[in-house]
């Protein structure tokens, strides 16, 4: 890969990851005011959509492992077992839907921040540790905002809940995305053919 491409694809991992941080600090007084509005006109289904998408999610890296990948490294299930386990610890304490947000949220924002800090050239592990204290630092910083919204407040269990799911995204992109690059960089690694 030539230098103006790395160059690029950092720029545009960055930026991807500016911008998700700055939706979702721009949207903190309104997701209260939409998740109480789907709920109002939706009713029981977007509770359904909420309780049902990420199984829907965990369903389909499933079969990708199993179908698309034709996996055969038990490792791999290992982890996809595991990960299963970790999302269902977590969301054994969510209550609410917004908390239902939070974990789908600060998911996506562990897998992107993952990404941005591998494409910048750093290790699987220490691109998977700078993604959680990316994680940390930025889901304290959003319930510490929320102490100042009317509409918001700040809660101990939130920012848990934010910092487990950064780390849950993370694991989920080191363990299948990053892994699947690093294969087809080698030449297949260990996917039957």
């Amino acid at each position: 890969m030539k230098f103006a491409e790395i160059l690029s694809e950092k720029k545009t991992a960055w930026s991807i990851v500016l911008l998700y941080i700055i939706l979702i600090f721009s949207t903190l007084g309104d997701v209260v005011v939409i998740v109480e509005f789907a709920e109002s006109k939706l009713g029981n289904i977007f509770n359904i959509v909420m309780n049902v998408s990420p199984y829907i999610f965990f369903l389909g890296l499933s079969l990708y492992t199993i179908i698309i990948r034709k996996e055969r490294r038990p490792a791999r299930y290992v982890y996809l077992i595991l990960i299963l386990i970790a999302f269902f610890f977590l969301r054994k304490y969510l209550s609410y839907p917004i908390e239902k947000v939070h974990l789908i949220e600060y998911s996506i924002f562990g897998a992107l921040f993952f990404w941005a800090v591998s494409v910048s050239g750093l290790s699987l592990l220490s691109s998977f540790m700078v993604a959680v204290v990316a994680s940390l630092v930025v889901g304290s910083a959003d319930e510490l905002v929320q102490a100042f919204i009317p509409s918001r407040y700040f809660s101990i269990k939130d920012l848990l809940i934010n910092f487990q799911s950064g780390i849950l995204g993370a694991a989920i992109y080191a363990g299948f995305v990053r892994e699947d690059e690093e294969d087809e960089e080698e030449g297949g690694g260990g996917r039957s053919r």
